[in-house]
């Protein structure tokens, strides 16, 4: 019987930071040194971590078509995807050879190997000496992720070995398919990383409100407002000319946290952007003839 070993391990819950991979692997960086100061020598990030999980858009798609608005929207995450091995891979691996620990952290991956604009969620594996140890790309995308992911293979299924025991694990929805899961076990790990986007006690509704709010900053700043679609805020580009200050007549939710009992909360506040006085007028105004 082998001798019993335990490890503290940081599971790391953190706001993502869509289309910005430079801020997201800055945050990797910052927090793995935290996790070691604290005694982890595991750290594990979320799915899709580097790069984001565009939860709410749709990149223009219909059956049998694509609006130009999401194809630029896809052009954009495109561009905040990462390729391994790349820079942005090697920056992790080096912050997780200065903490002196194994850093487990999902990312949108860039095909540089075939076919150039394919994207896959991935998990990569770095080691307390900075190398590359693997990496597994998720197998199935779970509904309309397939518009924007390509499909992994069996190759991927990586586990690996640490003083501690075996290492590996599957992403979000593969964790519910039993083949996947008896594969993993038949590789005799230890420690199961099961990942998903859910990062916070809410779930996917915070990843939700989170992107969204990200993406109206976004578009106050480059994009013409196109109403309540998140894609064509997103995907017209602003032109000098054209510039319009975006108005907000629908609500939004915005995260906030509460103290409850001596635990964290975390509360919903709604807040709705009224029409100005002109504006009632002039649809009363229209009603009228």
């Amino acid at each position: 019987m082998s001798e019993a070993k335990s490890v503290r391990v940081a599971v790391v819950q953190a706001a993502a930071t869509p289309f910005d991979r430079d801020a997201a692997v800055d945050k990797v960086c910052e927090m793995t040194a935290q996790a070691a100061e604290q005694g982890a020598r595991l750290v594990l990030f979320p799915e899709a971590y580097v790069g984001g999980y565009p939860w709410g858009l749709s990149f223009g798609t219909v059956v049998g078509g694509r609006s130009e608005a999401g194809r630029r929207v896809w052009e954009r995450y495109w561009s905040a995807a990462v390729d391994v091995p790349g820079p942005e891979v090697a920056r992790m691996s080096e912050a997780a050879e200065a903490a002196g620990v194994h850093l487990c952290v999902g990312v949108i991956e860039r095909d540089s190997t075939y076919s150039g604009g394919t994207l896959f969620c991935t998990l990569l594996y770095i080691g307390p000496d900075g190398s590359l140890l693997g990496k597994h790309r998720k197998l199935k995308p779970t509904a309309a992720e397939r518009l924007i992911w390509g499909e992994g293979d069996g190759s991927t299924l990586t586990t690996v070995e640490a003083e501690y025991g075996t290492v590996g694990g599957l992403i979000c929805w593969e964790n519910y398919m039993p083949l996947a899961r008896m594969a993993m076990y038949g590789k005799g790990v230890d420690i199961y990383l099961a990942r998903g986007a859910r990062v916070l006690a809410r779930g996917a509704e915070s990843w939700r409100i989170r992107d969204l709010r990200a993406a109206r900053r976004t578009a106050r700043r480059t994009t013409l407002g196109a109403g309540g679609d998140p894609d064509r805020r997103l995907g017209h580009e602003c032109d000098r000319t054209q510039q319009v200050r975006l108005r907000r007549h629908r609500a939004l939710c915005a995260p906030r946290r509460l103290q409850a009992g001596g635990r964290r909360v975390l509360a919903l506040t709604r807040t709705v952007t009224r029409c100005t006085p002109a504006r009632r007028a002039g649809r009363v105004t229209a009603k009228r003839r």
